[in-house]
């Protein structure tokens, strides 16, 4: 169960418009649409996966594609196929409401950013134009990000890895990937949408840009450590501009 719900969560997340029409159809609403949700910066929830092939119903078709497994706890996964999805959230969601979680705890949006995700959203799904609503109608589907600047990122193992001790600083090991998501990107500094974060795009790189942090980051392994199999849990500390640090570590697992 949780790991279909994760496949959903991602395969849905910031601009899946077509899922998201999907949900909001499925739901007997007096306001069809969907909205926009900008929130406060509050935690990060960490979750360890894996690329598997499965089926997917692209536009009623069945397609076999890559698509995100949770790792569980202890569960193993090779280092070239493991990576770190990081879901930037407000406060505590819900667990009984499905998508209800999309229409709390927001905070003022922002109408330069919405315009250009609305015109985004509407050349990925024309069919959609003019189905936009507020996040108070009924309709359980949003699209989500942040308006407060990253400054850092850092990673972390809890076991020893590449030489060094527990506890060692890692973040050079990871990349930035795009493979299961859409990535819109904000510039901090004017709020103009800087494109989608590229597939292998360094941390370093994505901090240069100067980003409005987003609402998902998906960070993916890329060299393997030695002396497998390894058994460890990573920490992400990720620092906003105004010095506010929101930090989360994952389940061990195991690095075969």
């Amino acid at each position: 169960m949780k790991k279909s719900i994760l496949a959903a969560i991602v395969l849905c997340s910031i601009l899946a418009v077509s899922c998201i029409h999907e949900v909001c159809g499925d739901i007997e609403s007096p306001a069809y649409g969907y909205g926009f949700c900008n929130r406060e910066v509050k935690a990060v929830d960490l979750t360890v996966i894996r690329k598997e092939m499965g089926d997917v119903n692209e536009n009623g078709n069945i397609v076999r594609k890559p698509i995100p497994v949770m790792v569980e706890e202890g569960e193993s996964v090779s280092g070239s196929n493991l990576y770190i999805d990081a879901y930037i959230r407000g406060k505590e969601r819900p667990q009984d409401t499905k998508f209800y979680y999309f229409m709390l705890y927001r905070i003022p949006g922002n109408k330069i950013i919405e315009d250009q995700l609305r015109a985004l959203a509407t050349s990925l799904a024309p069919e959609l134009e003019g189905h936009y609503g507020p996040m108070d109608t009924n309709c359980y589907g949003g699209v989500e990000y942040r308006t407060e600047a990253c400054k850092a990122i850092t990673i972390k193992s809890s076991s020893p890895m590449f030489g060094m001790d527990s506890d060692c600083d890692v973040t050079d090991r990871f990349r930035l990937s795009s493979e299961f998501m859409i990535y819109p990107v904000f510039s901090s500094e004017d709020y103009r949408m800087l494109g989608r974060i590229e597939e292998g795009m360094t941390i370093d790189e994505y901090l240069a840009i100067r980003p409005f942090v987003n609402a998902n980051l998906l960070f993916r392994l890329v060299d393997t450590p030695e002396d497998l199999p390894l058994s460890t849990s990573f920490t992400v500390d990720i620092e906003l501009a105004d010095g506010k640090h929101i930090t989360s570590t994952t389940p061990a697992v195991t690095i075969e």
